[in-house]
């Protein structure tokens, strides 16, 4: 087996979510009470 184990700092957050809900048009804030689904990890490496 070849592999490597990095520990890398996290150092930002970006939250995406929608402006409003696609059913009803009701604006959504930060504020609104939300459940994460799925997440991605992605990492530049130059």
């Amino acid at each position: 087996m070849h592999s490597r184990t990095q520990h890398l700092p996290v150092d930002a957050e970006q939250p995406h979510r929608p402006t409003c809900c696609a059913g009803c048009g009701q604006a959504l804030t930060a504020a609104t009470a939300s459940r994460a689904h799925n997440a991605r990890d992605e990492i530049a490496l130059t």
